[in-house]
């Protein structure tokens, strides 16, 4: 009798060895499996809410460029060297400075982990949008990402594959919803034209009509001869305002709107919460465009 029990015990301690903490649980209707969470890396915060938005629980999201930090100068830590060698995937915006100084560091910390750039689909399609890395900034594009995750994160963890489509589907009607809110509230507006220190939102005002005006060019800033320029075609346009981010210096913006007797605005290209921070972002634009 004695050597049965151990029997059964040796079989459930090596099935359980095998199967990990792997249980079915339903949600909504629709039975999921509860692994692990995949653990996906993003290089900032929007993405970070794209994925979770869509995995829920099933994912672990580390984001590589904390809040507030700067894309184009940021070091990573020890820690998120350790993050990035436990990871299933990496999500890449593409082409900013970040990833372009530390891929090669990043890939040979984890070799086996699946890379996905979605920007690379678009960044060089169109001289307007030559070396821009900032599709996220466009609610339509981000509903193409929102597939790409989906997709991503359901060759991985094909168990939840149903759970992943249901929070999709959800997700890019939300999206939907807020693409329709933004263009209501531009549709009213006396200009088109708005003044940007750094050059971010170009998908933005290519989804809505608009035309940014960037002080720098390629990360650089502008001669004295350009600067004027830039200056003068802001007051021709009536522009008031430059629109400046908050993960970067606002000292030569608030210098620059001196000049044309205006004030700096802040929006914030990098939201923790995508929805709300685009809808804050559109609003910010209403008045802008109005003054």
């Amino acid at each position: 009798m004695r050597s049965k029990v151990i029997s059964w015990l040796l079989v459930f301690i090596m099935t359980s060895a095998l199967t990990g903490c792997s249980t079915t649980a339903e949600k909504n209707g629709v039975e999921v499996n509860t692994v692990k969470p995949v653990k996906v890396l993003v290089s900032i915060l929007p993405q970070a809410d794209f994925v979770g938005s869509i995995g829920g629980e099933k994912v672990e999201v580390t984001v590589l460029i904390p809040p507030g930090a700067n894309p184009e100068d940021y070091e990573m830590s020890p820690r998120q060297i350790q993050k990035i060698s436990e990871a299933d995937m990496y999500i890449t915006v593409g082409n900013i400075p970040f990833e372009e100084i530390n891929m090669e560091r990043i890939k040979s910390a984890n070799p086996d982990m699946s890379i996905i750039s979605f920007n690379e689909k678009h960044d060089e399609n169109t001289e307007a949008h030559k070396h821009d890395p900032h599709v996220w900034l466009s609610p339509r594009l981000v509903m193409e990402q929102a597939e790409i995750i989906c997709k991503e994160l359901s060759l991985i963890d094909s168990a939840n594959e149903t759970f992943y489509l249901k929070n999709k589907n959800a997700y890019i009607s939300e999206l939907e919803r807020l693409d329709i809110e933004i263009k209501e509230l531009l549709a009213d507006r006396q200009r088109d034209h708005f003044l940007v220190y750094h050059p971010a939102w170009g998908y933005f005002a290519e989804d809505y009509g608009l035309v940014e005006i960037a002080v720098e060019k390629d990360g650089k800033e502008p001669t004295a001869g350009e600067m004027a320029r830039i200056i003068e075609e802001a007051e021709s346009r009536g522009i008031k305002e430059v629109l400046v981010s908050p993960q970067h210096s606002t000292r030569s913006a608030e210098t620059i709107a001196k000049q044309m007797g205006g004030e700096i605005k802040v929006v914030d290209p990098l939201p923790g919460n995508y929805i709300e921070g685009m809808r804050e972002a559109a609003y910010t634009f209403k008045e802008v465009l109005n003054d």
